[in-house]
Order: C-alpha cells, then structure tokens, then sequence
C-alpha cells in the first residue's frame, strides 16, 4: 500500500507516503487523515507526512493543491526526497498553508505540536 496514516496524537495525524505514490494515493492518504480528524472531533489539525520510505511521487502540483483540506493548520514533512522539496517549494508559493521540511523526527513532531498548540490558544 503506497500510503498509510495513523494518529500521533489529537489533531496531529501522519500520512506514511510509502514507495511509489500516485494521485489517486495522495487523495486517498488525505481521506485517511480527514477521517482520524472525525473521529477525534477536531475542527483543525496538523498534516504530518514521512516521506522516509517514499520512492516516487509524481510530478502534478495540482494534485498536491487539491489534497489540502481547510481544516488544515500546517504540514511538516520528514524526510522528503529532493523532488518533494521542490515541488514544496512551488506549493508554499500558490498556498497559503505552508508545508515545512525536516530531516530531524523529533523536530518534526515538535514542529506539529507547536502548530496545535498555537491554535488551541488562539481558540
């Protein structure tokens, strides 16, 4: 299975991209996640992505574009291939969300804590 997502903790919810992704995996990883929120009954929450297994994704910003929901609060990626970096980079451009990249697990699940803990102050 391409991708997997899990709960890392209330509103922080983590789509596993796994070898080769397609566009019909993102939209499906962000259903996953959408589901996790329901279920939880958070209005916002974070996007975690580990990219550590991904092989391939492809090459459409429009897909990545379209797989955000507005429920979303930010996104952090660990450990993207070079080509996720960059097509990022476009998406930060056309988006007012932000993805955000790490290298670092701890810092990358500190990040997404942050993020929520931010908007659970601001509420």
């Amino acid at each position: 299975m391409p991708a997997t997502t899990e709960r890392i903790d209330t509103g922080l919810y983590c789509a596993h991209w796994i070898g080769t992704m397609t566009v019909l995996d993102l939209y499906a990883a962000r259903d996953g996640v959408e589901a996790l929120a329901n279920a939880d009954g958070v209005d916002r929450y974070v996007l975690m992505i580990d990219g550590t297994q991904l092989k391939q994704l492809p090459y459409e910003v429009k897909a990545y574009l379209g797989s955000i929901t507005k429920r979303m609060l930010g996104i952090v990626v660990l450990n993207a291939p070079y080509a996720g970096v960059v097509i990022g980079r476009i998406f930060n451009k056309l988006m007012p969300i932000q993805a955000q990249f790490f290298t670092n697990r701890e810092r990358w699940i500190a990040e997404a804590a942050q993020i929520y803990a931010r908007h659970q102050q601001a509420k």
